[in-house]
C-alpha cells in the first residue's frame, strides 16, 4: 500500500517504535477505523446514538478516527524525540514510555469506538472507573480493542501495562469522563511518568483537530492548553512560531513556503519546522532565540529558491532545446532568466551530445562538396573523409560555441566578442583551420 510504503520512508533510521506501530498496527487500524468517525459526519444512520450524541458529532468538521489518530500521534513522537535530543525532558522517554503513549492516544476514543459497535448495548457503551471493579471491567474493554488491531506484535508486554494504559485513556481529555484521581489505580510505570504522558496525550488530541491553520497555533484561544503543555514538556524552553501566506498560489506557493523554511532554519540552531500546511509552517523554536527578517530578506530568498526550482528542471530535462534544419541550437528565452553562464554552456554542450542520436552533417558535406566543384569555397578545403554520429556531435557543438554562445553578445559588444571568439579558437586547437573556415558561405544549409 502507498501510504504505508510513504511512511516506513520517512521513519528516521533508529525509531523501531514508530517503524513497529507502522508495520504491525497501522493496517489494522486502517481496516478496523477507515470508516468510524472522531469528529463530525452524518451519524443519522446509527440508531443506537442518542440524538445529542449524533449533534454532538455533527456539530463540527468531519475528520475520521484513523486521521485523527494519525495527525495526533506523529507530531508528538516527533516533540518527544526533539526533547529527547535537546535535553530538554526531565529524564528521556523510554521505548516502553513511548509504546504506553501509543497504544493510549489510539484508544483515547474508545466511547467513540464503542458508539460504532453494533454488539454493544446501551450500558456496555459506557467508560466507568469509579470503582476498583469498574476499573478492571474497563481494562478489559481496552485489552479486547486492543487485541483487535494486533497489539502484541507491536508490544509483547502490553499486558503488563494496560492499567496504565487505561488511566490515559480516560483521563486524555481535559473535561468529559475523566478520573484524574490516581487512588484505585495499580501502575507499572512511575506515577510522575504516567501523568507526564497524560500531558502528550491530551496534546496528540488537540493538535490533531484544533489546528486547522499555521496562526491558530497562536492565535486561537483553543490552543493554549497546546501552548501551556509544550511549555511544561520543555520547562519552560520551547514555544511555538508560525508563517502563513495570505493566499495559496499552487507552484509559487510552494516555492515560497520552502523560502520561508529556508530563511527560519538555516544556519539558525534552536528553530525547527513543525506542522506543514499548504499555506505556512507551524515551527518549535527554542523561546530564547530572538530574530526578524526584512521583506527584501524574503523577496530575494523565494527568488533564490524559484531559480534553484526552475533551473533543476531546464538542467534535467532541458525543455524546448533542439536543433534547426540548419543545425542551430533553439530554446526559450527563459533559459536566461534561470541559469547561470556555466549551467547554460554545459546545458547546450551535455543536450547537444544526448540528442544527436545519427549522422546529421551528410546532406550538408554533400552541399560543402557542391559549392566547391562550383568554384565556391577554396578547392584545397579538405571534404572527403566518412563522417559518422561523432562527427554530427562536433559539427552541432561548433554550432553551439561560436552561433549559439557567441551570438549573445550584441552589436556594441563587438570587440569583447571578438576577444572571445579568438580565445576559443585557440582553447579548441582550431587555429590551423580557422581563417579557411571563414571562407564557406553561411547559406544553403551549411550553416
Amino acid at each position: 500500500m502507498f501510504f504505508l510504503q510513504f511512511l516506513r520512508d520517512k521513519i528516521q533510521p533508529g525509531d523501531e517504535v514508530t517503524r513497529s506501530f507502522v508495520e504491525h498496527m497501522l493496517p489494522r487500524l486502517m481496516e478496523q477505523y477507515a470508516d468510524v468517525s472522531a469528529k463530525g459526519g452524518d451519524h443519522s444512520k446509527y440508531q443506537q446514538l442518542s440524538a445529542e450524541v449524533r449533534r454532538k458529532f455533527e456539530a463540527k468538521d468531519d475528520q475520521s478516527m484513523v486521521s485523527h489518530l494519525l495527525n495526533g500521534i506523529f507530531p508528538t513522537l516527533r516533540l518527544m524525540k526533539l526533547l529527547d535530543d535537546e535535553k530538554l525532558s526531565e529524564q528521556p522517554f523510554s521505548d516502553i514510555e513511548r509504546q504506553v503513549y501509543i497504544l493510549s492516544y489510539l484508544m483515547h476514543d474508545v466511547d467513540k469506538i464503542m458508539y460504532h459497535d453494533e454488539g454493544l448495548d446501551g450500558d456496555e457503551r459506557k467508560i466507568d472507573t469509579a470503582t476498583r471493579e469498574a476499573i478492571e471491567r474497563t481494562i478489559e474493554k481496552i485489552r479486547g480493542y486492543l487485541e483487535r488491531c494486533d497489539v502484541a506484535d507491536f508490544f509483547p508486554d502490553y499486558a503488563e501495562y494496560l492499567e496504565d494504559i487505561t488511566y490515559l485513556v480516560v483521563n486524555t481529555q481535559q473535561q468529559y469522563g475523566t478520573h484524574l484521581s490516581t487512588y484505585l489505580w495499580r501502575f507499572r510505570l512511575r506515577e510522575r511518568r504516567v501523568l507526564a504522558l497524560r500531558d502528550l496525550c491530551t496534546y496528540s488530541d488537540q493538535i490533531a483537530y484544533l489546528v486547522q491553520s499555521p496562526s491558530a497555533i497562536l492565535l486561537e484561544r483553543e490552543t493554549h492548553t497546546l501552548r501551556r503543555i509544550l511549555q511544561d514538556v520543555s520547562r519552560d524552553e520551547l514555544v511555538f512560531t508560525y508563517h502563513q501566506l495570505r493566499e495559496v498560489r499552487g507552484l509559487l506557493t510552494n516555492v515560497i513556503n520552502s523560502g520561508l523554511i529556508s530563511l527560519f532554519t538555516e544556519k539558525r540552531e534552536g528553530i525547527w519546522p513543525y506542522l506543514f500546511f499548504s499555506d505556512g509552517v507551524v515551527y518549535i523554536q527554542r523561546k530564547s532565540l530572538k530574530f526578524s527578517l526584512t521583506t527584501e530578506q524574503i523577496v530575494e530568498q523565494v527568488r533564490e529558491k524559484l531559480r534553484e526550482l526552475c533551473a533543476g528542471v531546464i538542467k534535467s530535462q532541458a525543455p524546448g532545446f533542439k536543433f534547426s534544419i540548419q543545425g542551430i541550437a533553439k530554446h526559450p528565452g527563459y533559459y536566461y532568466e534561470f541559469l547561470s553562464l556555466e549551467e547554460y554552456a554545459a546545458l547546450l554542450v551535455d543536450f547537444t551530445i544526448q540528442r544527436t542520436t545519427n549522422d546529421i552533417t551528410q546532406i550538408p558535406m554533400g552541399k560543402l562538396r557542391q559549392m566547391q566543384a562550383r568554384g565556391e569555397i577554396a578547392a584545397n578545403l579538405p571534404l572527403e573523409f566518412e563522417t559518422d554520429k561523432q562527427t554530427g556531435m562536433l559539427s552541432r557543438f561548433y554550432s553551439v560555441i561560436f552561433t549559439t554562445l557567441l551570438g549573445s553578445f550584441d552589436k556594441k559588444q563587438a570587440a569583447l566578442r571578438e576577444r572571445v571568439e579568438q580565445a576559443m579558437v585557440k582553447q579548441l586547437e582550431l587555429s590551423p583551420y580557422w581563417e579557411q573556415g571563414k571562407t564557406i558561405p553561411g547559406k544553403g544549409g551549411v550553416e
